[in-house]
């Protein structure tokens, strides 16, 4: 009978009339391809196309895989079946090598069937596996005819090659599922009472092949567990009467003490009278079932175990009605439902969320790329009050059923003490800031720190995490860090539980700014090396610039005293007068011309005087501002020059008083002076008497005054002096460099 596709092939080929039936067109392709010449054509056959041609096309196109060998056992033409199996492009097939496919382990066998069958010039059949062109090997069967010339000579072969692949992998399967199954069949006479058992009937059972027949039975019944033996001959009994087929579990004891769990079908079988006179039946091993059952036993009761034991709630839910399918005790006791209570609800009756479209969307934006999801909610207990938890769900399909598994960890206390944290956080932030102070911590396991605060991001160069000791002592000022890295070595050898250290590091904006870190071992290992590192840090820049400023202006006044004194005792040994009241008059206004300069000096921070303001205030002693005229620009004095010109204006009043224009009420006085010169330039100041007593010209010796003038404004600050005793008055011209001398 042929196949489908070649019945279909050959009709389609009987349609064009060059033959008369499938079976002349099917003898005739055989005739052709045995060499043994066309068969001459059906009556009433068209001889339009060449029987050779047309059974040539027919063997190309075939489904089957066809090829033709010679007398050698080599390929000499394969249909386009076999060549896509093969890989073969088109054309002859004389290149190919068809052994060469085989398999390695087949290939001796099949080439000895081969050569067997040409030697012999019969039909044979040669099964092996053959490399495929897409890859792999497939089991091929080979069904190959002789092919015989005219005078009997034999030609060659005929082959048909079916693939018989996936029925020897059922084959196999079959044998496989039968072994390891451990399935043994048995045949019980019940006339005779002998039992026939399978090889593998005697092996489930751990009993001797060569057991009798007659006593078969007996001793399978002696091995069955003495628990499940009265059972299983009460089964037996029912089985022989009719009532009920055999189908049961029970227990065999094996030679070593060990249990086995067989399961057992029987039929009763009849004969054609209607008697019963035999039971068939098989058996089974299924002690690793009651293995798996057990081992599945113990595992949902360890799970339940750890379902109830867990320290946070878990629900299990319908995913698609959210209808709780189970609880464990401590869900029960963080909501305050009972169990029996807990599996009428819904999620929505504990959830704020209510709405479940609502808490499906929350789920999907909180999904985490392991397929779960994890979200906060709040759920209302039983009475009315509000928990924050914190949820995690994993959907899972058991029994073919979605649900979807969810823990509920409570968060409320956690919640409650984060927010008072860092509330406590913001307000140390605070406070810190507002006292211009900075924290720093450093890992010395990981060589990595971190910055909060004010100066988090003040230094250039380093960041405000992550950075390594190094990169941290970087921007130390060059003179500083030696120090700033030995105390902070001493911390983290463990040679000091703490460091202190002041140091410059540069300002953003140009410039160094002083710091003053202070920082103590925060954490240590069981051996009690440090390893964490903390503390604080503040901008003490200008506290240092008001000490240094506080110690400049001490090492200024103990100069300016001495100075002063030095004027003083000058001052006392220079005086001359007639008697003591007016000497002492004399050092009195000499000394509180010094005063007034000092009190000047100290209401400016010592940082000088206005001219205009130190002459009024040294007049103002002698004289009102009607008799004293004072012109010129605004112009600072340093210290020293201003203590100079005082006690020299101071003299030339003390002159006027006694001797010149202020003794008499028409006398005046004309004070003027200018700057001249570049920055920061020369002083040129005049004292100028008019209206006075006549002078008769200069005095006969120099005084004190004298002495004063030529010795602070000429030696000290390099000026000049010059003193005209006009008749009219007084006129004395004072020139000093404005900046310090030598500088």
């Amino acid at each position: 009978m042929l196949s489908a596709e070649l019945e279909a092939f050959a009709h389609a080929r009987l349609a064009s009339g060059q033959f008369g039936s499938a079976s002349d067109l099917v003898s005739a392709a055989l005739r052709l391809l045995a060499g043994q010449g066309p068969a001459p054509p059906a009556a009433g056959a068209s001889e339009a196309v060449p029987h050779q041609d047309l059974l040539r096309d027919m063997a190309e196109e075939s489904p089957a895989m066809l090829w033709v060998a010679d007398r050698h056992g080599r390929a000499i033409l394969m249909n386009r079946a076999l060549r896509d199996f093969c890989g073969v492009p088109g054309g002859d097939a004389g290149a190919l090598d068809w052994n060469r496919l085989l398999h390695p382990a087949d290939a001796a066998a099949v080439a000895a069937t081969f050569a067997a069958g040409l030697r012999d010039g019969v039909p044979f059949v040669a099964e092996g596996r053959y490399r495929h062109a897409a890859g792999g090997y497939r089991t091929l069967r080979t069904e190959a005819r002789p092919r015989f010339g005219a005078d009997g000579r034999l030609l060659g072969l005929f082959c048909v090659v079916i693939d018989v692949t996936e029925m020897r992998q059922a084959e196999a399967r079959r044998r496989l599922a039968k072994e390891a199954g451990g399935i043994g069949t048995f045949e019980w006479d019940l006339r005779s009472g002998r039992v026939e058992w399978s090889p593998e009937m005697f092996r489930l059972h751990d009993m001797d092949p060569a057991t009798p027949p007659e006593v078969l039975m007996q001793a399978w019944l002696a091995r069955i567990h003495p628990e499940d033996r009265d059972r299983v001959a009460q089964d037996l009994r029912g089985l022989r009467a009719g009532n009920r087929p055999l189908q049961g579990e029970f227990r065999i004891l094996l030679a070593d003490g060990e249990t086995r769990w067989i399961m057992a079908r029987g039929v009763l079988v009849r004969d054609e009278a209607g008697q019963a006179p035999r039971i068939s039946g098989v058996g089974m091993d299924i002690s690793g079932l009651r293995r798996a059952e057990a081992k599945a036993r113990e595992s949902e009761a360890q799970q339940r175990a750890m379902f109830d034991a867990a320290p946070f709630g878990v629900i299990v839910i319908d995913p698609g009605t959210h209808a709780v399918l189970d609880v464990n005790q401590r869900a029960c006791e963080d909501l305050g439902y009972s169990r029996d209570e807990f599996l009428r609800l819904v999620i929505g009756d504990i959830d704020t969320a209510a709405d479940a479209e609502t808490i499906r969307a929350r789920g999907r934006q909180g999904r985490l790329h392991c397929g779960a999801q994890e979200f906060e909610a709040q759920h209302r207990t039983r009475n009315g009050s509000l928990r924050d938890v914190l949820v995690r769900v994993v959907g899972l399909e058991i029994g073919g059923r979605n649900v979807s598994y969810g823990a509920h960890l409570d968060i409320t206390d956690r919640k409650r003490d984060a927010a008072a944290l860092r509330a406590s956080e913001a307000r140390l932030r605070l406070a810190l800031e507002a006292a211009g102070f900075g924290t720093w911590e450093y890992d010395i396991r990981r060589d990595q720190g971190a910055r909060k605060g004010v100066f988090a991001n003040d230094f250039p160069g380093v960041p405000a995490t992550g950075f390594s000791l190094e990169t941290w002592l970087s921007p130390v000022h060059p003179e500083d860090r030696p120090l700033v890295e030995a105390r902070l070595r001493e911390v983290l050898e463990g040679r000091a539980a703490g460091y202190v250290a002041e140091f410059r590091v540069p300002r953003l904006e140009g410039g160094w700014r002083w710091m003053a870190s202070r920082g103590a071992v925060v954490e240590t290992d069981e051996q009690g090396q440090p390893l964490t590192l903390a503390g604080i840090s503040r901008d003490i820049t200008e506290s240092r610039q008001v000490a240094e400023r506080q110690a400049l202006l001490a090492r200024e006044v103990d100069h300016r005293a001495k100075n002063v004194l030095a004027v003083v005792q000058a001052a006392l040994r220079l005086t001359r007068a007639a008697d003591l009241p007016s000497y002492i008059r004399a050092i009195e206004g000499r000394v509180a011309a010094l005063a007034r300069t000092q009190t000047l000096l100290a209401e400016n921070q010592w940082d000088g005087a206005r001219l205009d303001a130190l002459l009024r205030g040294e007049i103002a002693a002698f004289a009102d501002d009607g008799r004293v005229a004072l012109e010129g620009p605004a112009v600072a004095l340093r210290p020293a020059l201003a203590q100079a010109l005082a006690m020299a204006i101071h003299e030339l009043a003390t002159n006027a008083v006694k001797h010149g224009a202020l003794s008499t009420l028409a006398g005046r006085v004309r004070v003027a002076w200018q700057v001249a010169g570049g920055p920061p330039g020369r002083l040129h100041l005049s004292w100028c008497e008019v209206d006075g007593p006549p002078l008769p010209g200069p005095p006969a010796r120099r005084g004190f005054g004298s002495r004063v003038l030529e010795a602070t404004l000429c030696r000290q600050l390099g000026g000049t002096v010059d003193v005209d005793w006009q008749p009219g008055g007084l006129v004395c011209r004072i020139e000093v460099p404005l900046a310090q001398r030598g500088g």
